[in-house]
């Protein structure tokens, strides 16, 4: 049973803190070294000095991280509810095609699934530098600076339609410097918190972004020595997003893949891709991207040579046929990853992080230009991986490839924080 728990959350103050538009960042998982000092330069109290804090005057990051917050709660600038609750909260935001899209859902703690009884479920492989960071920053704050993010099943929308209502005409508006709104409200109203807890706890909930937190946060609170199934400790929960796997404004763009494989492998290539696909050659390789079919086993490969599209051939199931389980079927990215990346151009894909031989681009034209300026050997543009998919595969027990899926927009840091009372 997924353990859905309301919360006292810190949040700041705007008398003391300054305007909330300027106290927000992005996650600390992709914000560069400019995006950084930008946000930085913003407000002395922006997220970001704790949530990716750089060392001062001797201190460690972490420990920098851990002075700055108690200085802030001193001086009330962030300051603690009163009461447990649950946080509405809405996000609009600008999609590609020119939509505009809104994202619905709510912040609460989800305990860990200490006991590993398959009630939070990871989708796909995480890099094990990233949670050893988490951890001790973690450890040194004793606060929960930024929350995951995780889908939950609700075809009727009962508790989000709950939430929601309750948090009507209560709402604060944040109009970000990056054109997104977002609006937030915290609920205490008891029925509506006792029926997004009783949907949750239907699960199972599957992990959208914070894999790394997630780890961190378990590793956490082994070291405390909580017991597993003790979910419902602060230790043993992590603050998270819970949105609707149904609800319109999820959106899960591509990552393209960027390939250093050598002059001899890549032009065995493509009549590798001949053989084993159908091979169609086209002109604007990013345009063919784009109008990918997701989940059949389609992609667009791409050398200084040829761009070409690459689709099933009649009647032929490409998952099975290169060894993928029953559970990855239309996983497209296993597909290229394992059988492509892995197979024809015998790249270790798992080593990728160390030796630099994939790198991971989320624009396709980008990807293109990177083989044609010589900066890559090759790219293999995919669509996106649809949510289906995604619960298709973990309830099955199994993972994706890293950078499988890009949920857009990310959830932003700075709403609230968990200070992890009881």
């Amino acid at each position: 049973m997924a353990r859905l728990t309301p919360f006292r959350a810190l949040r700041y103050d705007p008398a003391k803190a300054g305007s909330a538009r300027d106290l927000m960042a992005p996650p600390y998982d992709v914000i560069g070294r400019e995006e950084r000092a930008r946000l930085a330069a913003r407000s002395p109290n922006n997220i970001v000095h704790v949530d990716l804090p750089a060392a001062a005057e001797g201190r460690t990051p972490a420990a920098e991280a851990a002075r700055l917050l108690s200085r802030w709660r001193e001086q009330g600038i962030l300051r603690l509810d009163e009461a447990a609750s649950l946080t509405w909260y809405r996000q609009e935001f600008d999609a590609p095609g020119g939509r505009r899209l809104t994202r619905r859902g709510f912040f609460g703690r989800l305990g860990l699934d200490l006991a590993g009884q398959g009630d939070v479920l990871p989708h796909e492989r995480t890099f094990v530098k990233h949670v050893d960071e988490r951890r001790a920053l973690t450890q040194a704050t004793g606060v929960v600076l930024s929350p995951i993010f995780v889908l939950y099943t609700d075809p009727e929308g009962s508790a989000a339609a709950a939430l929601e209502a309750a948090a009507r005409g209560r709402e604060q508006v944040i109009e970000g410097h990056d054109g997104m709104r977002h609006a937030v409200s915290a609920v205490t109203e008891p029925g509506a918190v006792e029926l997004a807890r009783a949907t949750i706890a239907r699960g199972p909930v599957v992990i959208a972004d914070g894999h790394h937190r997630t780890q961190a946060a378990r590793d956490y609170a082994a070291a405390l020595g909580v017991k597993a199934g003790a979910d419902d400790q602060p230790a043993a929960s992590l603050m998270t997003l819970f949105v609707r796997a149904e609800d319109p404004g999820v959106l899960i763009l591509a990552t393209h893949r960027l390939v250093r494989a050598g002059t001899e492998r890549v032009a065995r290539f493509l009549p590798w891709l001949g053989k084993h696909f159908a091979v169609l050659d086209v002109a604007d390789a990013a345009a063919a991207a784009a109008a990918l079919t997701p989940a059949a086993g389609s992609f667009v490969a791409v050398t200084r040579a040829a761009s070409v599209l690459v689709t099933a051939k009649p009647g032929h199931d490409p998952f099975a046929a290169h060894g993928l389980p029953p559970a990855l079927a239309g996983a497209d990215y296993a597909l290229v990853d394992e059988a492509v990346l892995g197979g024809a151009l015998g790249v270790d894909v798992a080593a990728s992080a160390e030796t630099g031989s994939v790198r991971y681009e989320r624009d396709a034209a980008a990807a293109v230009s990177a083989v044609k300026s010589g900066e890559a050997d090759a790219a293999l543009l995919l669509p996106p991986t649809p949510v289906e998919v995604v619960f298709r595969v973990v309830k099955a027990g199994a993972l994706l490839p890293r950078k499988s899926t890009y949920f857009q927009p990310k959830v932003p840091s700075g709403l609230l924080l968990d200070p992890m009372l009881p």
